[in-house]
Order: structure tokens, then sequence, then C-alpha cells
């Protein structure tokens, strides 16, 4: 009669063991994919993060007051700014264009000084932000890679206008990327 009793108590053992296995798979699997959905930011806020971006980029030079591409800048007497009602972005456009096509020697560092102190300006040096006009990048700054992203939005700005009010350029498309 022993035997028999060992059996079953083996049995339900095994029954047990293996209902165990099952919910510790079970929780494990759950956990792992908590850790890799929680890891990636939602998509809203990196949209909502791009389309702030891109506002500040559109904002007048008149209405800017500290930086190289400001109203208060000595830029202006200088005559690298000629219109302060243009956007930053603009100007970007107009700095880019005198450097292309007018073979200006210092326009591209006027262009990434440009950027660069707005962003300063502006605290977004933290932020993921990659600025190009043609497919040259003129800003490139991130806490992280973007082949390490999971989730990059771009925008992209057609840029035409008219150097000093004579000459005009254009079109280019600049392009801002933000990602996370």
């Amino acid at each position: 009669m022993k035997p028999v009793r060992i059996r079953k108590k083996a049995m339900y053992f095994t029954i047990e063991a293996v209902i165990s296995m099952m919910i510790l798979s079970v929780g494990f699997g759950i956990i792992v994919y908590m850790f890799t959905v929680l890891a990636r930011p939602p998509v809203g806020i990196v949209q909502t993060t791009l389309y702030d971006t891109v506002d500040l980029f559109n904002m007048k030079i008149e209405s800017i007051g500290n930086g190289t591409c400001s109203s208060n800048s000595s830029w202006i007497d200088d005559g690298n700014i000629t219109d302060t009602s243009q956007s930053i972005i603009n100007q970007a456009g107009e700095l880019y264009y005198r450097y292309k096509e007018k073979s200006c020697e210092y326009c591209d560092e006027l262009l990434q000084q440009c950027l660069s102190d707005f962003i300063d300006y502006r605290n977004l040096e933290e932020e993921n932000i990659k600025i190009q006009i043609n497919g040259q990048t003129w800003y490139d700054n991130g806490t992280i890679t973007q082949e390490n992203a999971t989730v990059i939005f771009p925008e992209k700005i057609l840029l035409i206008g008219t150097e000093n009010n004579t000459a005009m350029w254009g079109p280019y498309i600049a392009e801002v990327q933000v990602w996370q």
C-alpha cells in the first residue's frame, strides 16, 4: 500500500511544479513586457516637443532680446542681419544663401553661431535636436544618438526670402529633427 501513496504524492508534486513554473513564466513575461513598453517615451510628448521647437525657430528676430541673432545684436549694425522682421530659421536660410551662392567666407560660422546661441538662450541644449538646410547639418546636439532613439520626428520648412530687400534667395528646405 505504501508504494501507491508515494506515487500519488509524486504526481501531485509534479503537477504543482508544472503549475508553478507556468505562473513564474507568465509573471516573468509580464515584467519583461512592462520594461520594454515603459522604456519608450510616449509619441505625443516627442511630437509636442517638435512642434514647440519649430515654433521657437519661427520667432521673429525683432522679438528676441539676447543672442547673436536678436534685435540687440551687433550683427544688425554690421549688416549681417538685414531684416529683423524675419524668423530665426529664415535668417539661417539667408546666411546659407550668402555662404553657398555669394561665397561669403564667414557666413557658415555665422549660421552655426546664430543657431547654437539661439538654442542656448532658449535652454534647448539638453534636447535632441538636429537642424539641416538642403541636407547639410548646421546644428546637431543630443543626449542620445538617432541610432539609439525610439522615436524620431522631422519637420520640413520651406525657406524663401530676399537679401537686403534686393536679391531673392531660395527656395531651400530646412529640416528640424527631434528624437527621444
